[in-house]
């Protein structure tokens, strides 16, 4: 894993994560539209998990936040990318089947 540490500066630590987040992305487009049904499980699953996470970890924090270092925010924010990839499509393809 790579950390903020291994890099020179932030802008190249920047650079980096966001060249990979966009390769992780496109990866699972491509692989959304070779098996969809395998990839919209794993999101059906995945939602379900993050969900869970959120009521448990939120019923047990007495500030009822959820701050910008917490593991259940990087998993949001990764959701939210995924479903903002793929949902569109979704809206696409039911519109050309009326």
């Amino acid at each position: 894993m790579t950390a903020i540490l291994d890099f020179d500066c932030e802008e190249e630590f920047n650079a980096f994560f966001l060249r990979t987040r966009t390769e992780l992305l496109e990866t699972f487009r491509k692989a959304t539209d070779v098996a969809p049904y395998v990839t919209f499980t794993y999101i059906d699953k995945w939602l379900r998990t993050v969900l869970q996470q959120s009521v448990q970890e939120l019923a047990t924090d007495e500030s009822n936040f959820v701050n910008i270092q917490s593991p259940l925010y990087l998993q949001w924010d990764a959701m939210t990318n995924v479903s903002f990839l793929r949902i569109p499509e979704i809206d696409t393809d039911t519109e050309n089947v009326r």
